[in-house]
C-alpha cells in the first residue's frame, strides 16, 4: 500500500508552471511574471507508472493574493492509483481563505481490504477540517524565499555566500537549460522554451563559476563538456524529456496565459514514464471562495501526523 499510496501523493504536490514571461533570456522571462498575487485560474493532469503501479492527478482551481490577509483559493483534486488487482480513487476539495485551509476529502473508493485505511479516511470523509495557518506558512514569498532559505542552509555547512551570487546562479541554471523563442501578435507577445540541446554542457560551465566564485578554487566542472561519457549522458536525458511550455503576455508583459507539458521516462527504470500537462490564465474577475459554516478544527502538525501515522502511510 505504501508505493501507490506516496506515488499518488506525489502526483497531488505536482503543480503547474504559474509564471513565466518577456524578456530575451528565460531567466529575465520567469522574474518578470512571477505570481504578483492577480487572480488566476488553471487545469492539469498528470500521470506516473512505475512498473505495474499507476497512478493519476486531475486538478483545477483559482487563487489571488501573495499576503497573509489577501490570500484566498479554491482548488479539487482527483487521484487514482491501480497496482495489480487494486483501484482506488480519492476526490479533495481545498479552501483557503483568512489564513485559513479547509479542506474535505469528498470520495473513496478502494477495491482493496484495507480496514485501517477505510477507518483512517472515513473520518475526513464528506466532512470539512479547518487548519489554522501562521504566518510563516501562509505567506508566498516565491524566488526571494528559496534564495533566502539556500543562502541559509549553506551557512550551516559553513559554506558563505552572497545573495547576488546565488540571484546570478538562479539565472544561469535556468539560461543554461531552457532556449526560448518569441512571436509578436496583434496586442501581445507569445513565448515558447523548451529544453536546449548543450543543457548539461551549460549548466557544468555554470555550476563551475559559481563555485570558483565562492572559494576561487576551480572544479574544473567545464573539462567534463567534451566529455564523450557527459555527452552520451546529456543525449540519453535529452531523448527521455520532452518539454514544452507556451507563454502569452500582453503588450505592457503582463502574464495573460501560459501552456505546459512535460514527458519523462528513464532507460535506468525501464518501467517508469511521467507525463503531465496544464494551463494557467489571468483571471480578470475576483476569486469568491464559499467558507464552510461547520469544520474540525486541527492544527497543521495534527493533520500532517494523522496523515503520516499508522492509520495511513505505514500500511
Amino acid at each position: 500500500m505504501r508505493r501507490p499510496f506516496l506515488l499518488g501523493l506525489t502526483l497531488s504536490l505536482v503543480t503547474p508552471f504559474a509564471a513565466l514571461a518577456y524578456f530575451s533570456q528565460p531567466s529575465a522571462l520567469l522574474k518578470a511574471v512571477e505570481f504578483d498575487g492577480r487572480p488566476r485560474n488553471f487545469t492539469m493532469e498528470a500521470h506516473a507508472r512505475m512498473e505495474d503501479t499507476y497512478a493519476s492527478l486531475w486538478m483545477f482551481g483559482e487563487g489571488e493574493g501573495r499576503t497573509v490577509d489577501t490570500m484566498k483559493g479554491k482548488w479539487h483534486a482527483t487521484v487514482d492509483v491501480a497496482e495489480a488487482d487494486m483501484r482506488m480513487r480519492v476526490k479533495v476539495d481545498l479552501i483557503l481563505h483568512q489564513q485559513v485551509a479547509y479542506v474535505r476529502i469528498n470520495e473513496f473508493n478502494a477495491n482493496m481490504e484495507d480496514a485501517v485505511l477505510q477507518a483512517s479516511l472515513a473520518v475526513l470523509q464528506k466532512k470539512w477540517i479547518s487548519i489554522p495557518l501562521e504566518m510563516e506558512q501562509a505567506q508566498m514569498e516565491g524566488r526571494d524565499a528559496f534564495i533566502t532559505g539556500f543562502i541559509d542552509g549553506l551557512a550551516l555547512e559553513g559554506i558563505y555566500v552572497e545573495k547576488e551570487q546565488v540571484e546570478k546562479l538562479l539565472d544561469g541554471l535556468v539560461d543554461a537549460l531552457l532556449s526560448l523563442e518569441y512571436t509578436q501578435f496583434s496586442g501581445g507577445h507569445a513565448y515558447s522554451l523548451r529544453l536546449k540541446e548543450r543543457f548539461l554542457s551549460e549548466t557544468l560551465l555554470v555550476l563551475n563559476e559559481f563555485f570558483t566564485a565562492i572559494d576561487g578554487k576551480d572544479r574544473d566542472l567545464g573539462d567534463l563538456v567534451n566529455d564523450p561519457s557527459a555527452q552520451e549522458t546529456e543525449a540519453m536525458i535529452r531523448d527521455a524529456v520532452n518539454l514544452h511550455i507556451k507563454i502569452n503576455t500582453n503588450e505592457d508583459q503582463d502574464f495573460l496565459f501560459a501552456k505546459f507539458y512535460l514527458a519523462a521516462q528513464s532507460p535506468a527504470l525501464p518501467g517508469f514514464s511521467f507525463i503531465t500537462q496544464g494551463e494557467v490564465q489571468r483571471k480578470m474577475t475576483p476569486v469568491y471562495v464559499e467558507v464552510p459554516s461547520e469544520a474540525h478544527t486541527m492544527t497543521l502538525e495534527e493533520f500532517l501526523e494523522y496523515l503520516d501515522g499508522e492509520n495511513i502511510l505505514s500500511q
